[in-house]
């Protein structure tokens, strides 16, 4: 508990010291007057309908809606345009599925997101599990239609008549429109190839409002901190001096788009090993003087997601959550008796076998220099397992907990 309300402590710290930042931008009322200020750039996952401003660094800050702004601008990061369109917002939930294969379109006031500027441009508006994406070759702004529907209990389909509506109004040779998935990435492709190429004024004006992931190669070193000991009702009792240990890990991080590319997921893959020793006065035959050497070796593979907290333009912090697999390698225990007069008398050999085949990470902080250079420390939560002796007959219920803290450089 008081791990948890640790944390808890250090999280409200770091969001204390990490707010989002007020960027320089502007925005356009309903008359036509701009205004220059400094906007709350909050990088929406989802389309706002209102954000706060100041109109200078100093000053109070302030509200403005979608009823009373036509566009709003945050450097050359974010570019949202209100727009009176016809939405179908058909679920894409499997088990929400609509069964008509036609839109079903409802007008709505948005802010959409401009992703491709030019002759002819791509927005985007996404609200949970909801992404669709606009086009404005002349006046106005529509939808590119995609819907996924059930045909029979068991069978859905869709319809693609965005592939129409590129052939139609923004046909170009220079790609197929048949391998354009309705995703960002193939739309902002296929906008900037028309735009470049294609359109008749061949005006090339590339949008610089894409913010995209970035993927990352990091090497660690790094030094645990570990205990075993046994649990429940187990004989014999043992508790394993706490022993420290080098490790050494590769991590796969991706930093995903949105957010102010705060927000990742990564994996990472570690060799361990832990050694140590116990010496226990009650043995499975009785009360003798016992010995027990544990070697625990096993591969790490943490899976989880991590948040940035920016300090400045080339540090950072980060906190992780996750859960973590785990696969022991011919790890065991030794017994033997600590006695010199029969050294090899009742000498045991213990086969650790997996119990849970994961366990979770609940506290993981870290810091970051340059995009380069890192630092960690993470806390496991206790791995409970098995050691297995004389075909299974006897039983050792173990708990395995460790500390960790690394040092990363981020090779690409």
């Amino acid at each position: 508990m008081k791990q948890k309300i640790t944390m808890l402590l250090l999280f409200i710290g770091l969001n204390t010291i990490a707010q989002i930042k007020f960027e320089k931008g502007y925005f356009i009322s309903n008359n036509g007057i701009k205004t220059e200020c400094f906007i709350k750039n909050e990088d929406w996952l989802n389309n706002p309908n209102k954000f706060q401003y100041k109109t200078t660094l100093n000053s109070k800050v302030l509200t403005a809606t979608i009823e009373k702004i036509k566009e709003f601008k945050i450097s050359n990061k974010l570019y949202y345009i209100r727009y009176n369109v016809l939405i179908d917002e058909s679920s894409s939930v499997m088990g929400q599925l609509s069964d008509k294969r036609t839109s079903d379109f409802t007008e709505k006031k948005l802010f959409l997101k401009l992703l491709v500027d030019g002759k002819s441009k791509l927005y985007s508006y996404a609200k949970k599990n909801l992404i669709r994406y606009f086009y404005k070759k002349n006046n106005g702004a529509k939808q590119l239609e995609y819907k996924l529907y059930t045909i029979s209990q068991v069978q859905i389909a869709k319809n693609i008549n965005y592939i129409k509506q590129l052939n139609d109004f923004f046909p170009c040779q220079n790609i197929n429109t048949q391998k354009i998935k309705y995703k960002k990435a193939d739309l902002i492709r296929y906008f900037e190839i028309y735009n470049n190429n294609c359109s008749k004024n061949n005006i090339s004006q590339v949008s610089t409002y894409n913010r995209k992931g970035k993927l990352n190669i990091i090497a660690k070193l790094g030094y645990n901190l570990s205990n075993m000991k046994t649990i429940i009702n187990t004989s014999p009792k043992l508790n394993f001096n706490a022993e420290s240990s080098f490790k050494i890990s590769f991590e796969i991080e991706y930093v995903m788009s949105f957010n102010n590319n705060k927000w990742a997921y990564f994996s990472e893959f570690s060799y361990n090993t832990f050694t140590s020793t116990d010496k226990s006065k009650i043995g499975f035959t009785g009360s003798l003087d016992r010995i027990y050497n544990v070697d625990y070796k096993y591969l790490e593979i943490p899976i989880g997601v991590r948040h940035f907290f920016f300090l400045n333009k080339k540090s950072k912090l980060f906190i992780d959550g996750g859960f973590t697999f785990n696969f022991p390698l011919n790890s065991t225990i030794d017994s033997k008796l600590a006695s010199n007069t029969n050294p090899t008398s009742g000498s045991y050999i213990l086969d650790l076998k997996r119990g849970p085949l994961f366990n979770f990470f609940f506290m993981s902080l870290g810091y970051e220099l340059k995009d380069k250079y890192r630092l960690e420390i993470k806390y496991h939560s206790p791995r409970n397992m098995k050691a297995v002796f004389n075909n299974e007959l006897v039983h050792l219920n173990l708990n395995y907990q460790n500390v960790s803290i690394a040092l990363g450089y981020n090779l690409f």
